[in-house]
């Protein structure tokens, strides 16, 4: 149970952090947009600010849509099992997203510590701020598939019919 409420504190304040990415990048955007229609030099740094911006909010959205359960799936399985069979299949599903979750932070970590030593051209900061996106919703993504995967084996011995997190 408390696993569940740190979970709903952590996305909560995820979905906070990807609004302001999103309107971030919309400003961005559009100062971009509008400042080539005008024909007006348009500032160097914001494309670097934009792919910051726009690798942050695709992982951590990633990781909010996982604890939300909206992320990419089939349910032509899932809504033809019932009972039992669809719980245990919802935790046979929450061991594979760990599973990739594992692949997100080992194979990101590796790619912040190839970057490193390397600074962005125009902002002067290292590209590893960029690629930390990837272990960091990979750590998310983890975090809320342990609290799903918890729950429902919890449901599952006390025989409830619905899983959590579906």
């Amino acid at each position: 149970m408390i696993l569940k409420r740190v979970a709903e504190k952590i996305n909560q304040v995820l979905e906070g952090i990807c609004m302001v990415f999103l309107v971030m990048l919309f400003v961005l955007l559009l100062s971009q947009v509008l400042a080539r229609f005008a024909k007006i030099p348009t500032m160097s740094w914001t494309d670097e600010t934009i792919q910051f911006f726009l690798a942050w909010f695709v992982f951590l959205g990633t990781a909010v849509l996982v604890h939300k359960a909206e992320h990419i799936s089939v349910g032509l399985l899932p809504d033809r099992l019932t009972g039992i069979m669809q719980k245990l299949l919802q935790v046979f599903i929450l061991i594979i997203i760990l599973v990739v979750a594992g692949f997100l932070i080992y194979g990101g970590s590796n790619l912040v510590h190839q970057m490193a030593g390397k600074k962005s051209p125009v902002l002067d900061l290292p590209q590893s701020f960029w690629y930390l996106s990837i272990p960091t919703s990979g750590v998310l993504i983890a975090f809320f598939s342990l609290a799903k995967l918890v729950e429902n084996l919890k449901l599952i011995k006390r025989g409830d019919t619905k899983a959590y997190g579906e």
